[in-house]
């Protein structure tokens, strides 16, 4: 499968020892369930439903953040900036 191909060479490109995030759009989709392959525990991590205000805390995150301190930090990044308007218009 040539998306699994390029998944592991990024990996292996960007992969410095403290640990690779995975980033997909949706839980369930194509991209989420390749990129689940590669899960490993301390080594490669996976976050789905991503959207632009985790990319940005990710790309803002300083080094020396453990690998799971980071997926869940971007995890909860991700669900405050999801916002209805009538509740923040109309609270």
């Amino acid at each position: 499968n040539e998306a699994r191909k390029d998944i592991e060479a990024r990996i292996n490109e960007v992969g410095d020892g403290s640990g690779v995030i995975l980033l997909t759009d949706m839980f369930g989709g194509t991209p989420s369930n390749i990129a689940f392959s590669f899960h490993e525990p301390g080594k490669v991590d996976v976050v789905t439903g991503v959207n632009l205000p985790m990319i940005i805390k990710i790309a803002s995150q300083k080094e020396g953040e453990t690998l799971d301190s980071l997926v869940r930090t971007v995890r909860d990044q991700g669900r405050s900036s999801i916002v209805v308007a009538s509740d923040f218009l109309n609270p």
